[in-house]
């Protein structure tokens, strides 16, 4: 036979091949028609038999999965649970961890962090970042810095409203590759200027899109800027915690930087290295940098680490990386269970339909066309699981996308696109081949056996082998997503019951930016404006105590370099300006010496209290009152401080070890401070609104300042692992759920094949308790197999779940021991209702069944 027909011939069914292919490879020989004609009609006419082969199958598959709508909608539910998780999961995976920064050549831009005192993500001073970018020209394109984070109050418009910004230098935007939609963005020689670049959303806002806004000015925080440029509606800053929408740009001022200010850290650092210039380059040339600064200015850094360089979207997603790629280990688990389950269903179903199998293939049927008949069903099975799974993945994101935002990097990003369809359909041609061609293999064992085996009960011994391996495999792979997620649960657990040291309850934080000078020029009228906002405030309807801060805990973090008298280097410490009645409203105890008072003023001693971590880290001790310090606030000839007293420790996030921190009064620090702390009586229904009408009545143009609850807070700063603890916790019921489904199927099939022998034995004398533990037991047998295999599986995954838990041992034993009792119940609860009903057989009708 000519290739070419051999070849043509294939995309025709078996049959026709065996019958006709010979004959046509004659007939066109003989009648000297062209070879290609003919296998071009061969293989036209193939397809249309194979279409009308599939739509046959299709619609006879549709006919018998109608017939028996238990396991459709079994099956169906659990193709669809599993493909819901795998949609939700992988539109995160793709959205957060794989879709690259929207920036050009984003694989190229690094954040770099100083190594300052070794601290994470430890940000620059402008002049070490001025020097670095200066020294590292041949590996980075560009170096730039911008502030972590910086509000001000716009003011010229009827009712002042605070701004987010940033506070950047010229090689900010050159970093990003971003460039303005109307206007420009900074230029060196914008630096110390008041230029201003604006957003799309301000520019729409305040200035209506007029495209005369450039050259036009605004008021941020009394000071006169001047606007350069509109950036567009799609730019993000990039910061190391993601990407965040700005309302305003301003240029970073060096005429106020000197010496004095090289230890100041305030600025994150961004690079975009050189084309062809790999990372471990760029690094080593920003460590031999970095080693020069430090050798020049050796006092300001004393003690600090070396500086690390690494990818912009490795920063941003470090913090969620492993326990979104341990959720997406998840939901393959899941899949393959529900594979498995829909698997031994549909063998459980075959052995049941081993007649209509047996005499088809008598009939001339090919293993082949058995095969795809199954797949045929199961194709339809995946497709209806994989729509509704679809559309639950879809709207669980939707659900959870509020409250995600604010937990997880790059939300912005996630959906469901091309990618994640294309996934889908990968995974349900996965499914399809997987649960149809199994079944369609095993059932070859009972071909001559399924005829003489037609009309009676009884079981195939391989048959029922294969599904109860199913089922162990299930139970096996649910007992370690049940693990996963009884850790996870046990670790969040742990997280919030961590002492915060003080009382969040009740308590509210009202964060707004400071006064603005041009309207409280000296310090003492800028004071006595904040008193008037406190005693407002102390008026308010259910509030019980008003203090001010400079940074109210779980919400703001600031430091400054600190010199003590046995240290020769200076150090970071945490710093807080509070007024009297601080620690009384947050319920901070005081364990030594005396609280602020009224002898505390401008003209007085220079005070500090300082918190338990402080006193025995620099002092080794509690017994600290009368001792000296130096904190840099740069108040010249006013900095060395006096302990008054000690409070108790408090923490700024769960995850956060105590650290040390030196709190100041506000009536000796040069600044003034409108932030908040607000403890209610709990009757606080419109407290928001009543806090922004007591900033308006002491001066009108007050914006509206920001009140959050304490109890919000708490749940932010442990959103990520409450999620984790959530999404584990869900799948794991699911997991649980189709494994159950998985014994009680297996389980009443077995009491259904053995309606005869039971029959016997009851009328043998065998009592209903002895028939119901001999079905549990069996149940049992197989739970043990499956919960052995899976503390294996378990032990061997467990130590990826460390990254994620917080005080909880990768092999916690109570953990452990809970999540098998639960399978083990789960199982007997499962089994229970096949085993009653094994219970009710009756001895004639049993024995007459035949």
């Amino acid at each position: 036979m000519h290739p070419l027909l051999r070849f043509a011939l294939w995309s025709c069914p078996r049959d026709f091949r065996d019958r006709y292919g010979n004959a046509i490879a004659r007939d066109a020989s003989e009648r000297r028609i062209s070879f290609v004609l003919v296998a071009l009609d061969l293989i036209y006419q193939g397809s249309v038999m194979r279409a009308e082969s599939v739509a046959r199958d299709i619609a006879y598959g549709a006919r018998t999965l109608a017939r028996s709508p238990t396991y459709t909608i079994v099956a169906a539910i659990a193709i669809a649970l599993a493909i819901a998780a795998n949609v939700a999961v992988v539109s995160v995976l793709n959205g957060i961890l794989l879709r690259p920064l929207p920036y050009p050549s984003a694989e190229r831009i690094a954040s770099v962090t100083s190594g300052a005192q070794n601290l994470t993500n430890a940000p620059f001073s402008y002049l070490d970042a001025r020097d670095l970018g200066a020294a590292t020209g041949n590996t980075l394109q560009a170096f730039g810095i911008s502030s972590p984070d910086a509000t001000a109050t716009l003011s010229g418009i009827a009712r002042p409203v605070i701004l987010q910004g940033n506070d950047v230098d010229a090689g900010y935007f050159r970093v990003l590759g971003a460039r303005a939609a109307l206007g420009r963005v900074f230029l060196a020689s914008d630096l110390g200027t008041h230029h201003v670049i604006i957003s799309d959303r301000l520019w729409r806002t305040f200035f209506n899109a007029n495209p005369a806004v450039l050259g036009r000015t605004m008021q941020l925080d009394g000071a006169t800027y001047s606007i350069v440029g509109v950036m567009g509606a799609r730019f993000r800053d990039v910061t190391p915690i993601g990407l965040v929408r700005r309302d305003y740009w301003t240029a970073a001022d060096p005429q106020v930087q000197n010496n004095l200010f090289r230890g100041t850290i305030t600025y994150n650092g961004w690079a975009l290295l050189r084309s062809g210039t790999s990372f471990a380059s760029a690094q080593a040339d920003v460590d031999r940098a970095m080693s020069e600064i430090v050798r020049r200015y050796p006092v300001v850094h004393e003690g600090w680490g070396k500086p690390l360089l690494r990818p912009a979207l490795e920063t941003i997603v470090a913090p969620v990386r492993s326990m979104l790629w341990l959720l997406y280990a998840t939901v393959l688990l899941l899949l393959i269970i529900a594979c498995a389950n829909v698997i031994n269903l549909t063998l459980t179903r075959a052995t049941t339909r081993r007649g209509e199998f047996a005499i088809r293939g008598a009939l001339g049927a090919s293993r082949t066309r058995l095969a795809a008949q199954l797949c045929s069903e199961t194709a339809l099975l995946s497709a209806i699981g994989g729509v509704a799974g679809l559309a639950l993945g879809w709207g669980a994101l939707r659900i959870f996308s509020s409250a995600a935002s604010r937990i997880l990097p790059r939300w912005e990003g996630v959906h469901v696109d091309l990618s994640v369809l294309g996934y889908v359909v990968g995974v349900l041609v996965l499914t399809t081949i997987a649960t149809g061609i199994i079944p369609a293999l095993s059932s070859r064992h009972t071909l001559v056996a399924g005829l003489k085996a037609a009309g009676r009960s009884g079981d195939v011994a391989a048959s029922k082998a294969l599904r109860s391996s199913f089922v162990i495999a299930e139970i096996a792979l649910a007992l370690a997503v049940v693990l996963s997620a009884g850790l996870v649960v046990r670790s969040f657990i742990a997280l919030m019951q961590v002492p915060v040291g003080f009382d969040g309850q009740n308590l509210y934080a009202a964060d707004a930016p400071g006064l603005p000078s041009s309207r409280y020029p000296s310090h003492e009228a800028g004071l006595r404006a904040v008193d008037r906002i406190a005693m407002q405030l102390q008026g308010i309807p259910g509030v019980q105590a008003v203090a001010i801060t400079s940074g109210p805990p779980f919400l703001a973090e600031e430091n400054t370099y600190t010199s003590f008298p046995d240290h020769l280097a200076s150090e970071p410490v945490d710093l807080n300006v509070v007024s009297a009645r601080y620690f009384k409203t947050m319920r901070i105890p005081l364990l030594r010496g005396r609280d602020f008072d009224q002898r505390d003023r401008l003209t007085s001693e220079q005070v500090a209290i300082v918190n338990a971590a402080f006193a025995r880290r620099y002092f080794g001790t509690l017994e600290v009152l009368g001792r000296t310090y130096h904190p840099h606030i740069g108040w010249k000839g006013r900095e060395i401080r006096t302990i008054i007293g000690v409070v108790g420790d408090t923490r700024n996030s769960f995850h956060a070890p105590i650290a040390p921190v030196q709190y100041l009064t506000t009536k000796q620090v040069p600044g003034i401070f409108a932030q908040f702390v607000i403890r209610t009586n709990g009757q606080d229904g419109e407290l928001a609104q009543a806090v922004a009408r007591a900033y308006g009545n002491v001066d009108p143009l007050f914006p509206a300042p920001s009140v959050r609850a304490y109890r919000q807070l708490f749940s932010e700063d442990a959103g990520s692992a409450r999620v984790a603890a959530m999404l584990f916790g869900v799948f794991a019921l699911i997991a649980l759920v189709l494994a159950l489904a998985g014994i009680y199927a297996i389980t009443t099939y077995g009491v259904e094949q053995r309606t005869r022998e039971l029959g016997v034995r009851k009328a043998l004398g065998a009592s209903d308790r002895a028939v119901l533990a001999d079905v549990l037991i069996g149940a049992l047998r197989i739970s043990a197999f499956g919960i052995a295999l899976g503390l294996a599986v378990a032990a061997l995954g467990a130590r990826l779940l460390t990254t994620i838990l917080f005080q909880t041992s990768p092999f916690d034993p109570l953990t452990f021991g809970a999540a098998i009792a639960l399978v083990v119940l789960s199982s007997l609860f499962a089994a229970y209702v096949p085993a009653l009903r094994a219970t009710r057989v009756q001895p004639a009708i049993a024995l007459s069944y035949e």
